[in-house]
């Protein structure tokens, strides 16, 4: 189960990461997706704000806990 859980964390850090880096997927999306600030924070969380705008300015947060206790 550990090894499920940690394997799907890292396929799901890989495709954000496609999605912060690559500007075909923000085409594709038909979205202005920009990674403002991906990291992760001294208590072990994984943070990730995405900026998107359609028309209106929106953002929206995707916070991973880290798994590793």
């Amino acid at each position: 189960m550990k090894t499920y859980l940690s394997f799907s964390i890292l396929v799901l850090m890989s495709l954000l990461f496609i999605a912060c880096s690559s500007t075909q997927v923000v085409w594709r999306l038909n979205y202005d997706v920009q990674c403002k600030n991906c990291g992760s924070t001294p208590d072990g969380y994984l943070n990730i704000q995405f900026n998107k705008s359609v028309g209106k300015d929106s953002s929206f947060t995707i916070i991973i806990k880290n798994m590793k206790n």
